[in-house]
């Protein structure tokens, strides 16, 4: 099964604000720029992705637009995927949103047909937490997934494997998940236009023009189980978090506090994959989009955040564009590991690497217990909450580059 929240953004809020059901709602990103989500009303009057919120403000002037709150929605798709859990061991977290499920040997256990257990799955999820999901049935990955698509919202599709081959002749080429924009172009010359074409193709042929990825989907289209629900996860390799600023700035307090923010949220990330870094990396572009990587090795891995700043703050002091609009910052962690403990050595106390050790497993065990924001630096603080007036806090020095 493939379970897929439905407009995943919109339901968190509306589950938070019943009042604005039925009525056209968008989540917008920081400072309200740009479309993140849309409900599904507005995704059937031409609302896309990406638009900006004035132009849909301008058709539609009814709307209500919400900021992102990535927090509550992470709460929520943790909350969502225990929900899942109980039904089955073997889960795959696809997304923030997606869920891969396998379910097989569970029709005798729940004495139910597969079905019927996707129905019973979403309305425990709509119970415990007020959002619709979508589901999809069949014998592999690639087929359930394309299946979750067909009955959105709220709804649950089936494809046995008999009924594969005339389900296939609706879909378009493009519709496979895995197959993208320059492929599609190159199998419609061929005459592949749909996936029974696609399907109609020999094993060779797929394989000199696609190689193994296109052999492996042409494979889950003859109901074949080619990828497997993995339980387990390849480790992160990188951990990048961003910010860009409307209106353009060079303020450097304003833009040191977001700095020191998107580092709480790259350990945050670390801390949840139960990993440490060796690498970090300033990530600046300014108002020409020039772009400015700087970045510094560490002797040992770490994940202490007092670690982390000092590294940035030699990295800002000696890198950081002076006298130029500043488009957007970020931060870069690589050189990624599991988190085995700091290595100690014989240069430095001791004691002071396992006291910062133990303040980071304090702060998180705070963060797990009341949420990301319940603790943070100082200096990210004062982000918080500035509305109105952001524009005038920056203009009046609020913000100070604090060292």
């Amino acid at each position: 099964m493939h379970c897929d929240a439905d407009a995943f953004y919109v339901g968190c809020e509306l589950a938070r604000r019943p009042e604005l059901r039925d009525k056209p709602v968008v989540v917008a990103g920081k400072l309200g720029s740009c479309i993140l989500a849309k409900s599904y009303d507005l995704k059937r009057a031409g609302v896309k992705t990406a638009m900006p919120t004035w132009e849909v403000k301008k058709k539609h002037p009814e709307i209500t637009i919400l900021e992102a709150d990535f927090q509550y929605y992470s709460e929520v798709s943790a909350q969502m995927f225990s929900v899942l859990g109980k039904w089955t061991p073997d889960i795959e977290v696809y997304s923030i949103d997606e869920a891969f499920m396998d379910m097989k040997g569970f029709r005798k256990l729940y004495k139910m047909s597969y079905p019927k257990i996707a129905y019973a799955i979403k309305e425990e999820v709509k119970n415990h937490l007020g959002l619709t999901v979508s589901i999809g049935v069949s014998v592999n990955k690639t087929l359930a997934k394309m299946a979750a698509e067909v009955n959105k919202p709220d709804g649950v599709t089936s494809v046995s494997w008999r009924d594969i081959p005339s389900w296939l002749q609706k879909f378009k080429i493009e519709d496979v998940p895995g197959i993208g924009r320059n492929t599609t172009p190159m199998l419609n010359k061929l005459g592949v236009h749909t996936c029974a074409d696609f399907t109609n193709l020999t094993f060779d042929t797929v394989k000199r023009i696609l190689h193994k990825p296109g052999l492996q989907l042409w494979k889950e289209l003859q109901g074949e189980k080619v990828f497997r629900v993995e339980k387990t996860f390849a480790p992160n390799k990188m951990i990048t978090r961003t910010s860009s600023f409307t209106p353009l700035t060079d303020h450097q307090g304003f833009l040191w506090s977001h700095t020191l923010r998107q580092l709480e949220r790259a350990i945050e990330a670390m801390n949840d994959s139960h990993q440490m870094t060796r690498e970090v990396t300033l990530y600046i572009r300014d108002k020409e989009f020039k772009r400015y990587h700087n970045t510094f090795r560490l002797p040992n891995s770490t994940r202490s955040f007092q670690v982390l700043v000092e590294v940035l703050k030699k990295l800002w002091k000696k890198h950081f564009p002076k006298g130029v609009l500043i488009r957007s910052t970020g931060i870069i962690l690589t050189h990624l590991s599991q988190n085995t403990g700091s290595q100690l050595n014989l240069f430095e106390d001791p004691g002071l690497i396992i006291r910062k050790d133990q303040l980071e497993e304090s702060k998180q065990g705070i963060k797990d217990r009341y949420g990301n924001l319940s603790i943070r630096s100082a200096s990210s603080l004062r982000l918080k909450n500035l509305g109105p007036d952001r524009k005038k806090a920056i203009r009046a020095k609020t913000f100070n580059v604090d060292w």
